[in-house]
């Protein structure tokens, strides 16, 4: 993946400052030749070496950028275990945590520099920041007079870093370090950097609202499923209700009567909503079949439709009678 440039839309440290001197307790403080410094500057830099300083690095966590800011500031004035200034820099910046480096700097090196420069920056090696500390007067120096890498480097690294790596000295200052147009870059460019951030905590937020939803659609589909047959069941059951209730079947009227004795043949039988017809014969007595469908509690105003006719030794008879609901 190609590495984004920083410095495409702010300038460089290199081009922000003139590096003017280094330090060393090996070596004291030595002044330093670049070729490439130019007058339009807005200020003066020393690179400070690793024995020189305490580095301590620390991941603080918020909920916004400006809260990081604030709480950077407040660990720098506890974070040294002896009087020193503290200065500092963010180097992984995330949504709601940094990680950021304090150096320490002893205040006898730190006033031997700030007379020199109003803007310090550690360089910093592979070692503990234990290790850069201690260094006995009889050891070599831990980095030669030649700082050309460290150079280089500051030519890829974006002016935005020195928030927090100026001296106390250049902020008393009655003398201004910047101009007007210095001073409005350097606004539209935290004002760039805060739109830049609010942007991206806005966009993760909207992201991650949208994952939950989507994560949540499933659940939410099963539930509208789920109501939807509970509605379709229960419609289903109503008409199954009225269903029974107006049915027109002939057998649970037949199962209500009491039929005994004498063997009786229904040829036919007509059923409706409101009404019943029973067609038959019998070999016994026709008005006895009529006072046992009398007797059910399913129909009423039973009568004979016709006048029972006897043929062949057979009586044959037409029973009417009107249905009745809600009697059992």
């Amino acid at each position: 993946m190609k590495s984004i440039d920083k410095t495409k839309f702010f300038p460089s440290v290199a081009q922000a400052v003139n590096v003017v001197a280094t330090y060393s307790k090996a070596e004291g403080l030595k002044s330093i030749a670049n070729g490439e410094q130019g007058k339009k500057r807005i200020g003066r830099l020393c690179l400070l070496m690793p024995d020189a300083f305490l580095r301590v690095t620390r991941t603080l966590k918020a909920s916004n950028p400006i809260d990081l800011l604030k709480l950077a500031k407040l660990e720098s004035k506890r974070v040294s275990p002896f009087p020193a200034h503290v200065c500092w820099q963010a180097m992984d910046v995330q949504l709601n945590q940094v990680t950021v480096e304090f150096y320490c700097i002893p205040l006898d090196v730190y006033k031997t520099v700030s007379g020199e420069s109003e803007f310090i920056y550690p360089v910093t090696d592979s070692r503990s920041a234990a290790e850069t500390l201690i260094v006995s007067a009889d050891k070599k120096p831990l980095f030669s007079a030649n700082c050309q890498s460290t150079l280089e480097l500051l030519k890829s690294t974006p002016a935005w870093c020195l928030v927090g790596l100026r001296t106390k000295e250049s902020r008393s200052s009655s003398k201004s370090l910047l101009t007007w147009k210095q001073s409005l870059f350097a606004g539209a460019s935290v004002i760039a950097i805060y739109m830049a951030l609010t942007s991206f905590y806005l966009s993760h937020t909207v992201n991650s609202l949208e994952q939950k939803i989507a994560e949540q659609s499933s659940s939410v589909d099963e539930a509208l499923e789920v109501q939807r047959l509970a509605k379709s069941f229960g419609s289903d059951f109503e008409q199954l209700q009225k269903f029974m209730k107006n049915n027109t079947s002939a057998l649970p009227v037949l199962s209500s009567f009491e039929l005994e004795g004498n063997q009786y043949t229904l040829n036919r039988i007509e059923v409706f909503p409101n009404t019943l017809a029973l067609y038959g014969e019998t070999r016994g007595s026709a008005t006895e079949l009529l006072q046992s469908v009398t007797r059910s509690k399913n129909l009423a105003e039973v009568k004979f439709g016709l006048p029972v006719n006897n043929r062949r030794g057979k009586e044959l008879f037409i029973i009417e009678a009107e249905r009745v609901y809600g009697k059992d």
